[in-house]
Formats: structure tokens, sequence, C-alpha cells
């Protein structure tokens, strides 16, 4: 058993002296209730202690000697507040004790509790007597401050434990009646600090509710009275930390809904206000190591905000503040697996964010520190899977950055090092869902690395690994749709590597399985516009395979099942973007198609249409950026029909305008094969433009320079 608080030795001592009284004169009311109080204001000091237990005589007790009051006096004020006050602390007392319980449960899940837990249905119980007594005094004294402060911290616990237990319908009401009681009490004491304080607590609480509930607009709105509640109270008060700490709470909840929203800038300013509030509480002489974790976590906050919003200079010195940090704290409690693991994953992001910004030896320094911290986490907690899972991840990471750099041997190894890892567990635990989609992600990233540096051989091996891990899952569970979704893009990448190599039959089998694997989707949920969507994007490109394996009446018989498609697609979303941009893919592969076959005519018209439809989307779209893809292989398409059909001028204007696009999207990944081969393949059909007619400086310009690209990243 600790020591007893001070706060619990004088609230004792206060109990003993009232009891005393009471055993002098025991028919006194005033000696009765300052009794029944005593034993409240000790509950009060032993829930906030953590002795719930303790507490649960006491809280018995309370209730038995406030009745006594009522029962004297019917009706009383003071009689009724204590009354309410013992069915609040019996409430509270219970709630602890049921976290207790549970908490215990899942530390030891098949240990037999020595007694059973309190039923939870008590604690609401409990509160609802309270308000039964609470409300009349109300509606007799609108103004009682006493009362009014009492309702509303008692219809705001009830309205967080409903919102807990999952009632959110039962909660609302709750929190409106602690929002009302709350602003009555505010307006009587205009300048009471506790009042306002209260008050922001009712519109905080109001504001996780909605947050919960995606009421998104509404969550701003009550957590921005919040804020503006408690700078009120830090501009009257800047020395008392309270305020200032509840202030960080409320930028921390607008900067989580802002980043719901979508409203990204917004949510930054918040995130960097946060930031302030928290460096002025840690420079403060009563700072804990909670609120240095605190800061730690804004500035995460505002560093990938920053990177959400594509600036990462300002987001890295907020990741290394927020490292700095952790550091310190880790190596204070040392054994403080939380703060280890919080350590390794902010190592990583750091490296992620250098990779963004290209600074990668830099990364790979990052990521050695972060194995160091993953094998501090195994050695804390040598049986944790987890930690190895971390571990494995970190030599991928570094195995990809040294591939980057050059350093194919190291990167070999650390790449060998993390399969080794993840496929020893996996021995242990071969149905285990979570590891299998760990290691299929793993050989992914690997293949498309690997692919990204002309490596096709490697590509293709670890593809394959991926795809019979996906089949594996699927056979533990065949409605997975992650599962499937994994094995659709798994033979997506493929069908592309093996059409960069030529390998048609294979790439059109692969396009194939695709679309089986999309089909598998839309069937599950018919209603889906997201698994529509990818059946009819699958069936687009496993046209264009076929078109490849020079199959064009079978194209043209796949594209029309891709209009069937997209015709139950509009019912479901008639006015949607993506639905036009699909539509505009299938006129441009029909295009291809019937040039294939000789309508150049036709093929024409199908070009063109794709090319205006894209263009249309682009206009009205609030982000073009996504269609600009779409709007260069129609130029594409439709330059190298028209230089077919020997309209070399026409051809040109198409294929510059295709060129240009081109670069801006290879100047974005300056480092990303696919980019920099498709920018070749275009200067190469535009220098088979300048040379019919006539423009040969033009042309061998290009065609040099689709050379270098093709030096580098190879044959487009």
């Amino acid at each position: 058993m600790s020591e007893p608080s001070l706060d619990e030795v004088q609230a004792r001592r206060a109990l003993a002296q009232a009891e005393a009284a009471h055993k002098k004169q025991p028919h006194d009311l005033g000696v009765q209730e300052r009794l029944a109080r005593a034993l409240v204001g000790l509950i009060d000091v032993l829930l906030l202690d953590g002795k719930s237990v303790a507490a649960v005589p006491l809280a018995e007790r309370a209730l038995a000697e406030a009745k006594v009051v009522l029962d004297r006096a019917p009706g009383d004020r003071d009689g009724t507040l204590v009354l309410a006050d013992a069915h609040d602390r019996r409430a509270r007392v219970i709630d602890e004790l049921v976290l207790d319980a549970e908490i215990a449960a899942r530390l030891e899940p098949n240990t037999v509790p020595d007694h059973l837990p309190p039923d939870p249905e008590d604690v609401p119980a409990e509160w609802r007597k309270a308000l039964e007594l609470l409300e009349p005094l109300a509606s007799r004294k609108g103004d009682d401050v006493d009362v009014l402060e009492r309702l509303a911290s008692i219809h705001g616990r009830t309205a967080i434990w409903l919102d807990d237990h999952a009632r959110r319908e039962e909660s609302f009401g709750h929190h409106r009646a602690a929002l009302v009681c709350a602003e009555r009490v505010a307006r009587i004491r205009p300048r009471d600090h506790a009042s306002k304080g209260a008050l922001a607590l009712a519109h905080n609480a109001l504001g996780h509710h909605y947050a919960e509930g995606d009421q998104l607009e509404d969550a701003v709105r009550h957590h921005d009275a919040s804020r503006a509640l408690n700078e009120w109270l830090v501009r009257r008060d800047p020395k008392d930390s309270h305020w200032r700490h509840c202030l960080g709470i409320d930028l921390e909840n607008l900067c989580d809904a802002c980043t719901r929203l979508g409203d990204q800038k917004r949510a930054l300013e918040h995130a960097k206000q946060c930031v302030r509030v928290r460096e002025v509480l840690c420079a403060r002489r009563d700072s804990t190591a909670e609120r240095r974790s605190q800061l730690a976590d804004a500035h995460r906050d505002v560093a990938e905000l920053s990177m959400d919003l594509s600036d990462a200079d300002q987001a890295l010195p907020h990741y290394r503040a927020m490292l700095g940090i952790l550091g310190e704290l880790a190596a204070e409690r040392p054994a403080d697996v939380d703060l280890q693991f919080r350590l390794a994953d902010g190592q990583l992001v750091l490296g992620y964010a250098l990779e963004d910004q290209g600074k990668l030896r830099d990364a790979v320094a990052v990521y050695r520190t972060a194995l160091d911290t993953d094998s501090k986490l195994s050695q804390l907690e040598p049986k944790e899977a987890r930690w190895r899972a971390n571990t494995a991840h970190c030599h991928l990471c570094l195995g990809l950055v040294l591939l980057d750099l050059g350093d194919a041997d190291e990167s070999a190894t650390h790449a060998d090092l993390g399969l080794s890892i993840l496929t020893a567990e996996l021995g242990q635990r071969r149905d285990d869902r979570g590891l299998l989609n760990d290691l299929a992600t793993f050989h992914g990233e690997l293949a498309r690395a690997f692919a990204n540096h002309g490596m096709s051989d490697l590509a293709i091996d670890h593809h394959g690994a991926a795809e019979a891990i996906d089949r594996r899952l699927l056979e533990l569970d065949p409605t997975d749709k992650d599962a499937l979704a994994g094995l659709a893009a798994t033979y997506d990448a493929l069908a592309e590597l093996h059409e960069y190599r030529g390998d048609v039959e294979d790439a059109l089998r692969c396009s194939r399985e695709v679309m089986r694997a999309d089909e598998r989707l839309a069937a599950s949920d018919p209603e889906s516009v997201e698994y529509r969507t990818r059946l009819a994007q699958a069936t687009i490109h496993y046209a264009h395979a076929l078109l490849s394996a020079q199959q064009p009446a079978e194209a043209q018989v796949e594209l029309g099942r891709v209009g069937d498609q997209l015709a139950r697609l509009a019912r479901l979303v008639p006015k949607d973007d993506g639905v036009r941009t699909l539509r505009a893919q299938v006129d441009r592969v029909l295009g291809e198609t019937l040039r294939e076959l000789g309508e150049t005519d036709a093929a024409e018209t199908h070009m063109k249409r794709a090319l205006d439809a894209v263009r249309a989307a682009i206009e009205s779209a609030a982000d073009p950026k996504p269609y600009f893809l779409h709007e260069t292989e129609a130029l594409e398409s439709l330059g190298e029909l028209r230089l077919e059909l020997g309209r070399a001028a026409e051809a040109r204007d198409d294929l510059e305008q295709a060129l240009r696009r081109r670069r801006r999207a290879a100047s974005e990944v300056p480092d990303d094969a696919w980019a920099q081969r498709d920018l070749a393949r275009t200067l190469d059909a535009l220098g088979d433009c300048y040379e019919a007619l006539g423009e040969l400086d033009e042309a061998q310009r290009v065609r040099a320079e689709s050379a270098r690209i093709t030096d580098r990243f190879g044959e487009p």
C-alpha cells in the first residue's frame, strides 16, 4: 500500500473531525450534513490518487449518511445537494472499478478475479438518481449556481459514459443539457474562471461527440468555441498552466477535425499554434514528461501536415524537434516500451520525409538509427513479434534507399535480412493474416524497386512471391477483399512488366487475372462504385493487352463490355468526373483498336472524343492533376494516328502538347524509371513526326534526349 498523499491525510483528518462532532451531536442536521460532505471529499481524493477500491465502503457510507439528512428534512436544498453528490461519487467509484476489472482481464485473461466486478449499468443509474434530485431544484430556482454546476457536471459525465459505450443517440441530450447548464452559470458569473472552464469543457465534449459521428463542421464549431474560452482564460491568467494545457487540447482537436475535413492548411495553422502553446508549458518549472511528450506529438502534427502540403523544408525541422524530445524522454526512461516504440516510429517517418526530399544518405543514417532503437525494443520484450516486424521493415527501407544509391550488394543484404525475419515468424505462425500481409507488402515493395531500376527478372520473382501469399490469404478467407485487391494489384504490375519485356502472352494472361479478381470484388458488392470502377479499368487494360497481342476483334468485344459497365456506373454516380474519364479511356483504346482494324476515320472520331472528354473533366475538376495522364495518352494516340495518315503537322501539335505533360510528370519523379521511359517514348514519336516534316535538326535533338534517357533507364 502506498503512502497517503497530503490531500488524503487532510481529507481523513476532516472526516475524523466530522465523525467526532457527529458522535457528540448525533441529531444535529448540520453536523450530519458535514459528515456526509467529509465522506464525499475523501472519496474525491481517493479517486484522484487511483484508490478506487478504498473508496467503495466510503461511497456506500456517504450515500447512507446523505439519505439521513434528506429523510430528516425532506425537500431541503442542502440535503438534496449532498445526496446528489453521494450518488455522483458512487457512480464514479463503480466506473473506476469496472475499468480496473477490464484492464486486469486484458493483462491476465486466464486469471479468475477474486470478486465479481460491479454491473456497468449501475454507473448511469446512479447519475440518473442524482439528476432526478437536482432537476426539481433547478426548475424552482433557475439561477441557483450550485445546482446548475452539478447538473452540468453530471449531464456531461453521463454523456461521455454513453459515448464510450456506443450509445450516441442517448448521449446527445445529455451533452446539450450539460452545455445549456454551463452557459447559464457562465451568464450568471461572467468573470468567473471556473465557470468559463466548465463551459469550455462542455463545448469540447460536444465537439468530440460530433467528431465521432463524422459531423465535422459541428465538431469544429464547438472545439473552436472551447478554444475561444480557453484563450480568454489564458489571457486573464497567463501563469495558470491548466488553462494553457486545455487550450493545447482544443488546438489538437481542431487540427484533427480540419484534417479529416480535408482542410490541411487550416489544420496546419492550428497545429503550429499548438506547438507554441506546448512550448510555453514545457519551458515552465512545473513541466512534466507528459507535457514534453505532448509537445513531441504537436511537432509531428506540423511535420505530417507540412508533408501533405508538399512543404518538406518546413516538415524536417519539426520531425527533428519531435525526435529530440522523444530521444531525451527515452534516455530518461530506457525501459519504457511505449517511448522506445514512438522513437523508432518517428525515426522511420523522418526517413520517409528525407527520401521525399531526395536526401537519401541522410535517410540511410536515420534508418540505421531506427534499427538500433528496434533492437532495444526487442531486448526489452524478446517475445513481442511486433518489434521483429518493425526491424524487418527498417531493413526493407534501408535496402530500397541503398538500391537507389547504387549499392546493390548492401541493399540485397538488408532485403534478405528483412525477409528472413518475416519468413522465420511465418514458420511459427503460418496462418497469421497480419504477418502474411506484411510479407506480401515486403515482396511488392522490392518488386517495384527492382522494376524501377530495370531489374525485371528480380521484380517478377518478388511479384510471384507476393501472388502466392495473396492466394494463401484467399485460401484462409475467400471473401477477403483486401487480399483480392492485393492479388489484382500484383497481376497488374506483372502485366506491365511483361508488356515492357515484350512477353505479350504473359502480359495478356496477367491482365486477364486482374480482370477476374476485380470481377470477384464487384460481385461481392454490386453497388460499390469503387469496385465497378476497378472492373471497368481492368477491362480497359485487358482490351489494351489484347490489342498488343494482335487480337483487335477480341479487344473490341471487351470494350463493348466496358460500355455496359460504365452505363451501370453512370446510374450510380451520374455526374462523376471519374466515370467520364473512364469513358474517355474506352474511346481512346477503342480508337487504337479500330486503327488496327484499318477503320481510321472511326478511330480518329473516338480518339478526339476521348480527348474532349478528358479536357472537360480537367476544366470542371477541383483538382485536375489526376486527369493530366489521360489527356497525355489521348494526345499521343491521336498524334500517332495522324502521323500514320500523313498529317504530320497536326500530329506535331498533338505530340508537342503531350511532351509538355510528359516532361512535367517526369520532373516530379526524376528517378522513376516508368515516367522517364514514357517521356522517351513520346520523344521518339515526336522525332518521327519532325522527320516526316523535314525538320531534321529537331528530330535529331529529341532523339538524342531520348537516347540519354534510355541509356539510364532502359528501353521505353
